[in-house]
């Protein structure tokens, strides 16, 4: 997604892509790290063309939550969730690969996603203390 330099944007800096000038680099090699084997199994080392870039979000209210892969060769560079502490949205990138340099990353982005949505974020989600919510109120209105 292409956002000009006048847009208003929380973390100026940040790109999901290679930057404003649309130019790549070369496939940023991707090693799981211990958490993105524990929350996401499948995962093997692959390339990638859109990691995120830690240092970026240095000094935002976004932070890196977790990691599921990374490269350390230049800077911090990583595939998987970073959050916005002011407001609880979070961002994530996983195994995003430019066709034209990675024709078959050799890694399923369905298995990495969906595993990350069911051994992490669900566990977070279901987490919420219920009483008192909406489902149990109607409960107890209707034992009456």
């Amino acid at each position: 997604m292409f956002i000009p330099k006048k847009a208003s944007r929380d973390v100026p800096e940040a790109y999901v892509w290679h930057g404003l000038e649309g130019w790549r680099e070369g496939v940023v090699a991707m090693t799981p790290t211990a958490d993105g084997k524990k929350y996401t199994p499948s995962i093997v080392e692959y390339g990638t063309s859109y990691p995120i870039h830690v240092e970026n979000y240095e000094g935002t209210s976004w932070e890196l939550e977790l990691a599921v892969a990374e490269n350390t060769e230049e800077d911090l560079r990583v595939d998987g969730v970073i959050v916005n502490t002011k407001t609880g949205a979070r961002l994530g990138v996983f195994v995003q690969a430019y066709v034209g340099d990675i024709p078959e990353p050799d890694i399923s982005w369905g298995a990495v996603i969906s595993e990350y949505i069911l051994n992490c974020y669900l566990r977070e989600v279901a987490a919420v203390q219920a009483d008192d919510k909406l489902v149990s109120t109607w409960g107890k209105i209707k034992q009456l």
